[in-house]
């Protein structure tokens, strides 16, 4: 007759159940996919924003738009030869304090 042995229909169910496995894996693979790709744009806008923003800006906040550079090259070695300019005039100002004293 037409009936599948019980063999047959254990492997016939075994296929199915391994079509149902990869069917989920594909979903979960394209999925990730997905999620992936749409934090991936999103990281895009904000960069494109992060740009737009300091083109708006304009001349008015330029010390700004220095801060915001991404390497922060500007503002570091700014900040760095303040302070060095500042050590050596304390220092400077020491020493004639001393040659004041022992004079």
């Amino acid at each position: 007759g037409k009936e599948l042995s019980e063999e047959e229909e254990l492997k016939l169910r075994g296929m199915e159940l391994l079509r149902q496995d990869l069917v989920k894996e594909q979903e979960s693979e394209r999925r990730k996919l997905r999620e992936e790709e749409a934090a991936a744009s999103q990281e895009s806008m904000v960069e494109e924003n992060k740009q737009q923003n300091e083109a708006d800006d304009g001349d008015e906040s330029s010390e700004m738009n220095t801060s915001k550079t991404l390497d922060g090259s500007e503002t570091t070695t700014t900040a760095t030869n303040v302070t060095n300019s500042v050590g050596h005039n304390e220092e400077k100002m020491e020493d004639n304090d001393h040659g004041a004293n022992s004079d």
